[in-house]
């Protein structure tokens, strides 16, 4: 709180990407749908594993966020914050270039870090 009161704060722009859809479009179809991203894991050898399922992201295509060589360099949890971040950038229209860095800010929600 503040001494002119409580502060605001606008939800401007969200951007997801999920086992039910690399998109808002799609994970909130995914939602409505009552679709569920819990299948048996693909990306990883989880026979020792005493649980062999899991939340994987399978349809993601980092093209439209980040050039290539920087999508082989970096692990898939870091493509899909920075594919989220842009996506909730592009919904919100914030200008890129504009003077909004001390007045903006950003939550990010995620499981485990690298796989």
């Amino acid at each position: 709180m503040t001494e002119q009161g409580p502060r605001r704060v606008v939800v401007t722009g969200c951007g997801v990407v999920s086992p039910i859809g690399s998109t808002t479009a799609q994970f909130w179809a995914g939602l409505l749908a009552g679709r569920s991203g819990i299948g048996p894991l693909r990306r990883i050898d989880a026979t020792a594993l005493p649980v062999r399922i899991g939340g994987e992201i399978h349809d993601f295509d980092p093209a439209p966020y980040m050039p290539r060589t920087l999508s082989r360099r970096i692990d898939p949890y870091a493509q899909y914050a920075i594919a989220a971040a842009a996506q909730a950038v592009a919904q919100a229209g914030l200008p890129a270039d504009g003077d909004l860095g001390p007045r903006a800010g950003a939550f990010v929600g995620t499981a485990v870090g690298p796989t």
